[in-house]
């Protein structure tokens, strides 16, 4: 009977083992899987930021295009009240 008990003590052992590693693994490729997608997240973090720097640009040098163009029309307004 204490051997039946013994053997059923260290069968239960062996599968708590067998658990825990398995645990232990899965929580080591989650951690490779969660630290890969952090560095995705900061380089898409800093491209986004990029590509906002340059939407920004381009709306100030539209910006500028548009105040060059009303002053040359303002320009060629004057020049052509003068002539007339």
């Amino acid at each position: 009977m204490e051997s039946q008990l013994q053997s059923q003590k260290e069968g239960l052992e062996k599968d708590m083992q067998e658990k825990e590693e398995t645990y232990k693994e899965t929580i080591r490729q989650h951690s490779v899987t969660i630290c890969a997608m952090e560095e995705r997240l900061n380089k898409v973090v800093k491209k986004n930021k990029d590509y906002q720097a340059e939407i920004t640009q381009l709306r100030q040098t539209i910006s500028g295009q548009r105040s060059s163009d009303v002053l040359k029309v303002d320009v060629c307004c004057l020049l052509f009240n003068e002539n007339i």
